[in-house]
């Protein structure tokens, strides 16, 4: 996660785990326009509000199946484009709800219901992710 996600919602009073949880749930949510999967192929970490546990500050998505199904490995191709579709999910979701709804950052499949999670935090989340993204690529491209 770039420090710059992390300063940015500290700045705001937000909370990255709530950005990085909602962030997740958005790219799960768009996976499927990319992808051949549905919710029972790929996860993500879900944040418990009781959680008091160290834990990376990351975006993760894994195969949910054992052995796996070789969506994750799928997915890095096409990361800088499934993270422009879940920006733009959840940035032209009209919701109001600080937590987003089932149409932009809540999935069906969150281990912990849906809690500990910010839209708003979200698109901070993405952005800088989006932009770290951004400059790995042209950095290979040289």
């Amino acid at each position: 996660m770039p420090d710059k996600a992390r300063a940015l919602l500290e700045r705001d009073g937000k909370e990255l785990r709530a950005g990085i949880h909602a962030a997740s749930h958005a790219l799960l949510n768009v996976l499927p326009l990319y992808l051949m999967c549905n919710s029972q192929d790929a996860g993500v970490e879900c944040v418990n509000e009781n959680e008091t546990r160290w834990r990376p500050e990351r975006l993760l998505i894994y195969d949910k199946q054992p052995g796996g199904t070789g969506i994750s490995s799928q997915v890095r191709p096409l990361f800088g484009n499934i993270l422009r579709a879940a920006r733009e999910l959840v940035d032209q979701c009209p919701c109001r709800e600080e937590s987003g709804c089932p149409g932009c950052v809540h999935h069906g499949d969150c281990p912990q219901y849906n809690a500990v999670l910010d839209k708003s935090a979200a698109l901070v989340v993405l952005d800088a992710v989006l932009e770290a993204e951004e400059a790995w690529m042209g950095e290979e491209e040289q």
